[in-house]
């Protein structure tokens, strides 16, 4: 069974008072560079949500070997371990932490990513599936941490961003894995993420949500993430492979990549 830790004084049941509340799930394998600012951003923003919108942070170790689950038990309101013999990888990481939550929507990022104005942006999230029945999911732009980007980075992401707003609205459902927004209640219906894709399993669970209603990319919301992956291993490189393996999920269910867990380099 799955071990899950609590941080003190955290509400292990869905709130029954009318206060809305929202999951964000961060799933983590070897993140102790990234991860603690990324629950020092969300904790800030915690004193400054909206009246009656509660923030639960859970993050889904996937079997780190440092301080990970350390640092996260010290900062996150629960901690999701695996047993021994769970599947690993980011798509059975994302499972264990979506089973372990509380909140009737769930938000799903990576460990290096922070929200842009976190209270707007769960509040303006909430409010598109509260405006829209036919929402079953939803994404958001991506760039670089402003400090530290390039303008090719800057370019590119922005053509990204246009591609994805363009397809959900054309009906190819499809999203990234720096966020995902989908009710919960949706989520366990078309069965979460499939752990037997290594990538691109936010392609295939939109595709699967897709079905159920509509997605879309919110324009007016945006994730920051850490330049690592383009430094490593460069921007053309990194976003083909991303578009190679999304067309291949979209297309055969497959995907092209067969590793999930890149080595962590360090801040830059």
């Amino acid at each position: 069974m799955t071990e899950t830790h609590h941080r003190p004084g955290q509400a292990r049941r869905p709130d029954s008072s009318g206060t809305r509340r929202i999951s964000l799930v961060i799933p983590a394998y070897n993140e102790e560079e990234f991860l603690p600012a990324t629950l020092e951003h969300l904790a800030a923003a915690r004193r400054e949500m909206p009246p009656g919108l509660e923030l639960e942070v859970i993050v889904s170790d996937d079997g780190s070997g440092d301080r990970t689950r350390e640092l996260a038990r010290a900062l996150a309101d629960r901690v999701v371990v695996p047993a021994a013999g769970d599947r690993t990888g980011p798509g059975a990481a994302r499972n264990r932490g979506a089973a372990a939550a509380s909140g009737e929507l769930l938000v799903f990022i990576d460990a290096d990513g922070r929200l842009q104005d976190p209270p707007r942006f769960l509040a303006r999230a909430w409010q598109a599936f509260a405006d829209d029945p036919k929402l079953a999911a939803a994404t958001c732009r991506l760039a670089v941490e402003p400090e530290l980007a390039t303008r090719a980075e800057c370019w590119l992401h922005r053509l990204q961003d246009v591609v994805i707003y363009l397809e959900n609205r054309l009906g190819i459902h499809t999203a990234g894995g720096w966020c995902q927004v989908v009710p919960r209640r949706l989520f366990e219906r078309v069965g979460g993420y499939n752990q037997d894709l290594v990538v691109s399993q936010d392609v295939d669970l939109f595709l699967k949500l897709g079905r159920q209603g509509k997605t879309r990319l919110l324009w007016d919301l945006r994730v920051f993430e850490s330049p690592r992956r383009y430094r490593q291993q460069g921007l053309l490189r990194t976003y083909l492979a991303r578009l190679r393996n999304s067309v291949a999920v979209t297309l055969g269910r497959r995907s092209r990549s067969r590793g999930y867990r890149p080595s962590r380099p360090r801040r830059h």
